[in-house]
């Protein structure tokens, strides 16, 4: 007898769960699975999303078609259940839409592995949908895209920054602003950057006055920067290369 998946052990019966990037990882990855477990059981569907993931009523037949809506409603519904705390109009909108895109692209994924392994059948599945490889990179995509979206709309979800810093080059969004004074003082901060553990955004700022220089970081709202580090501008080149040699090997860690 084949075991039952832990989604569909909670699916008839599902819990809260704590609002967190994990909690939102494993939603997705159920989906994700689910999508390609359905995939295995209607081919149609896992070869059309294969073709083109935006699947139409008229691309396959009316019962596996139906048999996509439900799917997703079923879990989206789970879903409504496991973060009720968060599920306002907004954050439910964003949540049911990375719900649905992870089961299409579950399918997805069914319909690569078919087509390279015409043989795969159900009795593989477990192999293939637990293997950690497998759907993670599409759960982590997808994920980025919900939790980046959810912490502008105010619902941020702790444990997301590490995560992203890990998958973003900062550089890549943040700019650089400088800015010389009258008095002599020269400035250099951040466009605003928004942390996504709480939603509130920020900016860097470095001054250098004479000889020394200071780094603050300005929350918005805030008149002016606090000033969490200062030094001899002599010794800034010394503390740059002790950054990098503490950050090497971060992202892969």
């Amino acid at each position: 007898m084949q075991q039952a998946t832990g989604f569909e052990q909670t699916a008839t019966d599902p819990t809260e769960w704590p609002w967190s990037l994990s909690s939102l990882r494993a939603a997705l990855t159920d989906a994700a699975q689910e999508g390609y477990r359905l995939g295995l059981r209607k081919p149609a569907l896992a070869d059309a999303a294969r073709e083109d993931p935006v699947i139409t009523s008229g691309e396959v037949p009316d019962e596996q078609y139906e048999a996509l809506e439900g799917l997703v409603e079923t879990l989206t519904s789970t879903a409504a259940v496991r973060f009720a705390a968060h599920w306002d109009e907004d954050a439910a909108y964003w949540i049911e839409g990375g719900v649905e895109a992870a089961v299409v692209r579950g399918l997805q994924r069914c319909g690569e592995d078919r087509t390279a392994s015409p043989s795969l059948g159900a009795g593989d599945i477990e192999q293939h949908v637990h293997d950690p490889e497998c759907l993670s990179a599409v759960v982590d995509e997808i994920l980025e895209q919900v939790v980046t979206r959810l912490a502008v709309l105010g619902y941020p979800v702790p444990g997301s920054q590490d995560f992203l810093d890990r998958r973003q080059d900062p550089g890549d969004f943040v700019r650089l602003l400088p800015k010389r004074h009258e008095d002599g003082r020269r400035q250099v901060r951040t466009s605003w950057i928004r942390d996504h553990d709480d939603g509130r955004i920020f900016q860097w700022c470095v001054v250098r006055r004479g000889t020394e220089v200071f780094v603050g970081r300005r929350w918005a709202g805030e008149l002016s920067p606090t000033v969490e580090l200062s030094c001899r501008a002599s010794e800034v080149g010394l503390l740059t290369d002790m950054l990098a040699q503490v950050v090497e090997g971060w992202r892969a860690a």
